[in-house]
Parts: structure tokens; sequence; C-alpha cells
């Protein structure tokens, strides 16, 4: 897939992960559209001031006190939502998202792309102000490693179901305004859609969700909604109509993202990364194999042309691939 794409960079009621991070996008640090368009403008043109001062207690995500196990945490992931609510100085911005990245990686009990409602406020946080506020800068060349390291996390705090809710809904949102005033606001949507490519886009992105959803949720119904809800997504066409929508209104999206809004090479993305998650999975594993066939099937209603190329993985397994090869 990499010489097509080649990027610059139930019946059962369940209310949605969308929902609820568009409630708290409302509630949790969602700033008023002049705000927001401040902040675009001011991080484009790479004349970002953030506080010199320290607002909140940072001693911890500094210290990182975080990693001895007598340490009072709990308060901590409500503590990094506010200090990265606060526009922090470099510093306190690095740490808390340090403290972040260690908990995926498991070295404290805080993981942040495991459901619940002290992630989803992060992750409001994260779509609506930090990326608003600096996503352009950590692109500036030449990069540096400091920037580099805070990308690499962020993109790895999003890469949850709430991540993506977030971002979808960021991303509806900004289309709305654009359409009345194609200023600040494309800058921005230009941004949010270049982060949900740079989450999707890895050959091992649908692998990931799906690991995730076994390995850190418990419950078998938990499971159940949160991977629905992944395939409503990306294999039901909420992410691909809305960037379709929202492209026209960004301004680069040509050299960047282009990808995300066009069926042929997103149903191709799609299908490599089925192929790739189900060459992970064991024979015996018939929960996950289960819950690939539901996103195989999913991704086959999309209604973009091409042909079924089965995909052989041993003893009995075989999962079929919808790629594109065009009319």
């Amino acid at each position: 897939m990499g010489d097509l794409l080649s990027p610059v960079q139930t019946t059962r009621k369940v209310k949605s992960s969308t929902e609820k991070f568009e409630l708290l996008s409302a509630n949790n640090g969602a700033r008023a559209p002049a705000e927001v368009t401040q902040a675009s403008s001011v991080s484009r043109n790479g004349e970002s001031k953030h506080s010199n001062h320290k607002k909140q207690d940072s001693t911890a995500f500094l210290k990182q006190l975080y990693l001895h196990n007598d340490y009072p945490s709990e308060m901590l992931p409500e503590d990094a939502r506010d200090l990265l609510k606060g526009q922090p100085d470099d510093e306190d911005f690095f740490a808390v998202l340090r403290y972040l990245q260690f908990g995926i990686e498991g070295k404290h009990n805080f993981n942040i792309r495991a459901s619940g409602p002290k992630a989803s406020q992060i992750l409001s946080v994260f779509v609506t102000v930090i990326i608003p506020d600096r996503w352009a800068s950590l692109n500036t060349n030449p990069i540096t490693r400091e920037d580099k390291e805070a990308k690499s996390i962020i993109l790895s705090c999003l890469t949850c179901m709430s991540g993506l809710g977030a971002l979808h809904a960021q991303i509806k949102r900004l289309t709305g305004l654009a359409m009345s005033t194609r200023t600040a606001q494309s800058l921005m949507l230009e941004d949010a859609i270049a982060v949900l490519s740079d989450v999707l886009y890895p050959p091992s992105a649908v692998q990931t969700f799906l690991d995730d959803t076994l390995k850190l949720h418990s419950k078998p119904a938990q499971r159940s909604v949160l991977w629905q809800e992944f395939c409503s997504f990306v294999a039901g066409g909420k992410v691909l109509s809305a960037v379709a929508e929202a492209l026209p209104l960004a301004n680069e999206y040509k050299t960047t993202a282009g990808w995300l809004g066009d069926g042929a090479l997103y149903t191709k993305w799609l299908a490599g990364n089925i192929c790739h998650a189900a060459t992970k999975v064991a024979v015996a594993e018939d929960e996950t194999w289960s819950m690939l066939s539901q996103l195989l099937r999913r991704g086959l209603s999309l209604g973009h042309c091409g042909k079924s190329t089965p995909l052989a993985l041993g003893e009995g397994r075989v999962i079929v691939a919808y790629s594109i090869n065009g009319p």
C-alpha cells in the first residue's frame, strides 16, 4: 500500500462514545470559536507564547514521582488534564506527555487508551486545545527531538476508540464553522484531519485498536460495544464521509491526508490493515477472528468497486481482503 499512500507526513441501546465526547468537549476544555481561532493563528505564525509561570503544581510530573509504587496517584489524571488545559510551558507540557506515555507502556496504573471518563476528558483537551494551539508548531522544520517525541506521544494517546471519536467530533464541528468563515477554522480543520490521518495511516492501526480492545477491557460486553463503534467509524463510513466533506474546506489537504477522504484509497487502506491484523492472530483466538470478520463485513458495505482476494492463514482460517484495483 505504501506505493499508493505516501504521507507527508444490536438492538441494545448504548450511548456512543462520540456523543460522550461532544458533551466532554463542550464542558471540559472546548474553547469558544474566537479563542480557538486565535490559538490556531498564533501557532501557525510560529509565535505561540506559552506561560512562563506554572499555574498548577507539576512536581509529580517533572520529578516522575508517579513511578514510585507508594506515591498517591489517584488525582494525577485530573492534574494532567488541568495542566494541559492551562497552556503549560514546554517543560510542564513534555512532563505530562511522558506521564501519559509511561502509562501506555504499563509503568503506572493510568492508561489513557483504556476507555473511561478520565481518559476521555484528557483526550478532549488534546483535540480541542492542544492540537489547535501546538500541532503546527510541532511540524516546523527542522523538527527538534523534543517536538518529534511530543508528536509521537500525542498520536499514541489518540490511537484509541475515545481518541478516534474525539477527532471525528472535532472535524464535524470545525467543518460546520469553516462553511461560514474560511479563515482560521480551515487551518484548524487541516490540523485535525492531519492528526487523524497520522493516527490511522500505519499498517498496524487496526491491529493496535484490536489488541487494546481485548487487553484493556476485561468485560466482553464492553469490548463488544467498543468494537461495534470502531467498526462504525472505520468501516461503516463515518470517518470517510466526515473527512470527504471537510477536505474541500481545508487548505493543504491534497499533499497531506487526501487519501482519508478518497473512497478507493481509503478502502484499500482498510483492506491492508485488516490483512495485517489477520496475520497476527493465532488460529484458536475465536473472539479476535469474530471481531475481524465483523470489521470486514462492515467494510464490504462501503460500496467501492474492486475485487476480492482470499488470504489463507493456515489450518482452515481464511479471510477475504477487499482490495481496490480500479473499476
